[in-house]
């Protein structure tokens, strides 16, 4: 009796062990099929690069410098840059940094100048919107379409560019003001 009771515990047992091994191996191919399906959507990053240029026309004084403020904003669904504002010297260009993105979508932005201090200098007021369309081809990820759009204007552009003047306190030559009066103030 002891020895049959022993037999019936061994089978069991060995019924059990085979029925763990059973259910490793259905895990382990339910895992690796979730593996290779995951495989075929992983995508590589997008990256786009936002830059601005701040122009300064007039005849501003070259022993003097001026630095632009210009500020990016996403809206609520898109990444945003690696910094959202940047310092340009007149005349120069600034950038953002990038975005990097690793699911397919639209994503927008919009770009301003912050008004300066200087009194002599009329600044730039335009807005424009960015919109940056990421898709997906054979590769991967790819910022495939950018759009730019003076919204002063509705206009696409090539870049964001923003033209501010410098009013000169001197009369100039085609000025048809009274040249007595700047001679007799100065």
């Amino acid at each position: 009796n002891f020895i049959r009771r022993c037999e019936r515990r061994m089978t069991l047992k060995k019924k059990l062990l085979v029925t763990i091994g059973c259910l490793i191996v259905i895990l382990a191919s339910i895992t690796s099929v979730f593996a290779s399906a995951d495989a075929d959507v992983y995508y590589e990053c997008a990256r786009y690069e936002l830059t601005a240029k701040c122009d300064l026309k007039g005849d501003f004084p070259k022993d003097k410098t001026e630095v632009f403020t210009v500020v990016v904003t996403p809206d609520e669904r898109s990444p945003q840059f690696e910094q959202s504002t940047v310092k340009v010297p007149a005349n120069k260009s600034g950038t953002f940094g990038n975005i990097t993105v690793d699911v397919p979508d639209v994503y927008s932005y919009v770009v301003y100048q912050e008004k300066g201090d200087n009194e002599k200098i009329t600044y730039d007021n335009t807005t424009f919107e960015i919109v940056v369309e990421v898709i997906t081809n054979d590769d991967g990820m790819v910022a495939e379409k950018h759009s730019i759009t003076n919204l002063r204007t509705g206009k696409k552009v090539e870049e964001v560019r923003f033209v501010n003047i410098y009013e000169s306190d001197s009369p100039k030559t085609d000025d048809d003001t009274n040249i007595v009066l700047w001679v007799t103030v100065l």
